[in-house]
C-alpha cells in the first residue's frame, strides 16, 4: 500500500497516505482517533516518538474523551512517513491545527487546497484505505495488530498485552482475539502448562471479574 500511496502525482496525498498507513498500521488505531489528531499530539521524546490519541469512550447516552499516550523508536520503519508528514504541515502549514486537515485538490488546475479548520473523517481516511488497497479496510488493521500480539505470545495472558496496545476496556473484547487467533496454540499447552498459567493468574493482581473471565477460559481447554 505503501507503494501504490507513491503513485499520486500529487506529492502532499504521497506523503499523507503513507502516514496514514503507517500509523493504522503501528497502533490499530480506529480511523476516527487517527483523524482526530492534531500536530501538538506528536514530540519526539529521547529516542521515540510520542503520540497522544484522543478516544472517545461510550457512557450511556453520552461520551466521554480520554487521552492515551503511544510511543515508538524514531528508528521504526513506521515512524519516518509520520515524522516525515508531521514535518510537512509545521513547514507548510503552520496554522493549521490537525495534522490531517482536509483537502481539495483540482485535477484540471493541479491546486491544492487546504480546509485548516476542519480534519480528515473516518469515512474519508477509509476512502484513501480502499484507494490505495480495494480489498483492504481501516478495522483490518486493528484485527491484524490484536493477531499479532496473541500469535507471538500464546498465553493466556496476550488478552492484557491487546488491552493495552488497543486500548480496550473490557477484557471480553481482548479475549475475542485469543479466541479467533490463537486457541488453535493454547488448546495444545499441556497440563502442567495450563496449571503454570492458572497459578500467573492466582499471582496477578486482578479485579474478580478479570479473574473469572481468564480462569473460565482455562477450564474450556
Amino acid at each position: 500500500m505503501l507503494e501504490k500511496a507513491d503513485e499520486h502525482k500529487e506529492s502532499y496525498y504521497r506523503i499523507r497516505d503513507k502516514a496514514l498507513i503507517c500509523l493504522l498500521k503501528s497502533w490499530g488505531k480506529r480511523r476516527g482517533e487517527v483523524g482526530r489528531l492534531e500536530a501538538d499530539d506528536l514530540q519526539i521524546i529521547g529516542p521515540e516518538l510520542s503520540i497522544t490519541f484522543t478516544l472517545e469512550k461510550k457512557r450511556k447516552k453520552s461520551l466521554m474523551m480520554t487521552r492515551r499516550e503511544k510511543r515508538m523508536p524514531l528508528t521504526d520503519p513506521l515512524a519516518g512517513p509520520i515524522l516525515e508528514h508531521w514535518q510537512w504541515m509545521k513547514t507548510h502549514q503552520p496554522e493549521c491545527k490537525f495534522l490531517f486537515p482536509r483537502t481539495f485538490y483540482s485535477g484540471l488546475t493541479g491546486i491544492l487546497t487546504f480546509d485548516v479548520s476542519r480534519h480528515l473523517t473516518g469515512r474519508q481516511i477509509l476512502r484513501r484505505v480502499k484507494a490505495l488497497n480495494p480489498l483492504s479496510w481501516c478495522h483490518l488493521f486493528r484485527e491484524t495488530v490484536g493477531a499479532e500480539i496473541v500469535r507471538e505470545d500464546n498465553s493466556i495472558m496476550a488478552a492484557f498485552k491487546v488491552m493495552l496496545r488497543l486500548d480496550l476496556e473490557d477484557e471480553r473484547t481482548a479475549l475475542r482475539y485469543v479466541r479467533r487467533y490463537a486457541i488453535d496454540r493454547i488448546r495444545g499447552v499441556s497440563q502442567s502448562e495450563i496449571e503454570a498459567i492458572r497459578k500467573v493468574i492466582d499471582e496477578t493482581p486482578l479485579t474478580e471479574k478479570q479473574r473469572g473471565i481468564l480462569l473460565k477460559v482455562l477450564e474450556g481447554l
